[in-house]
């Protein structure tokens, strides 16, 4: 990346790596272009691109030793206790709480049955007999199997 020399003097990119020693020459210059050299503008917009998290950070482990950039090497128990203790939550409210849930309500069984808007049954049947209504004169085409009493031999 080719960086060309702004117009800004070196006294106000100075003032400002001055009154902000953590950013990086390129968000200072970053800073004075949009601000159009002017240098309260450019610290205000420091400030708020720090606070909002949008500066531009210089990579440190470049600037640095090998000798230094090495970590000590941590065995896994004692992180696996480091992340716990830095991440984990353990709801003690939750474990004094106990959960009874409540019984599902049932209906008492319907016992009443209908048919053609009349009750027919109350006593909750599945099946009812249907019986037709018939008309006087079909009754009269009907013939008795039985022998009348009279008729009866001794």
């Amino acid at each position: 990346m080719v960086m060309r020399k702004d117009s800004y003097s070196e006294p106000q990119v100075r003032l400002l790596q001055e009154m902000f020693p953590g950013v990086c020459s390129i968000e200072v210059h970053h800073c004075l272009s949009i601000a159009e050299g002017d240098v309260a503008r450019a610290a205000q917009l420091v400030l708020h691109r720090q606070e909002a998290g949008q500066s531009l950070k210089t990579n440190v482990t470049v600037l640095q030793p090998m000798a230094q950039r090495q970590k000590a090497v941590v065995n896994d128990q004692e992180l696996k206790s480091r992340i716990i203790a830095r991440y984990s939550y353990v709801d003690k409210d939750d474990d004094i709480r106990e959960h009874r849930p409540v019984g599902p309500k049932s209906e008492p069984k319907k016992l009443v049955r209908y048919r053609d808007n009349k009750i027919v049954s109350l006593k909750g049947e599945r099946f009812t007999e249907v019986k037709k209504e018939e008309d006087e004169d079909m009754k009269k085409t009907y013939v008795s199997i039985k022998p009348a009493r009279q008729y009866r031999f001794h």
